[in-house]
């Protein structure tokens, strides 16, 4: 779950990703994963934005549809805002890779990797993390009242 000016800054960092896609597009870039290899996907600058907004829209979609008092949402918000900006702003450094890499400018293998392990270990301690949350009711509950299970 994440707040407004969360899902604003989210929005910050997703919107320079979709203007460099745009503009690799336009200006006929190709993208290659190592230096003289096979070129890579012409959609791959559009992917990592989607993927920030996707999730940042589905942490404040929760948000909305959550049924819960403030003390129990607090948590909440705190794990989302962590989760929300590191996700976007790990998908904008590793989007300044492929922009580097499609403009032919040397950007050394361990920094694209040791992005990419950071990101994945972030998204296991979120996913970690996420039991140890308050349970709360959500609007749409499909099958009736279970509680937490």
């Amino acid at each position: 779950m994440i707040d407004r000016k969360t899902a604003l800054l989210c929005a910050v960092m997703i919107a320079p990703m979709f203007v460099a896609g745009v503009i690799l597009v336009w200006d006929g870039r190709t993208i290659r994963a190592v230096h003289g290899g096979a070129p890579l996907p012409v959609l791959l600058p559009f992917f990592l934005p989607a993927c920030g907004a996707l999730v940042t829209a589905s942490l404040y979609w929760t948000c909305r549809s959550a049924v819960a008092d403030d003390a129990k949402k607090a948590p909440w918000y705190l794990w989302g805002r962590l989760v929300s900006s590191s996700y976007c702003a790990g998908l904008l450094l590793l989007q300044a890779v492929v922009i580097a890499a499609a403009f032919d400018l040397h950007v050394p293998p361990p920094i694209a990797r040791t992005l990419s392990v950071v990101m994945a270990m972030m998204s296991l301690l979120a996913i970690n993390q996420m039991p140890k949350l308050p349970w709360f009711e959500r609007r749409w509950r499909p099958g009736g009242e279970l509680g937490p299970v």
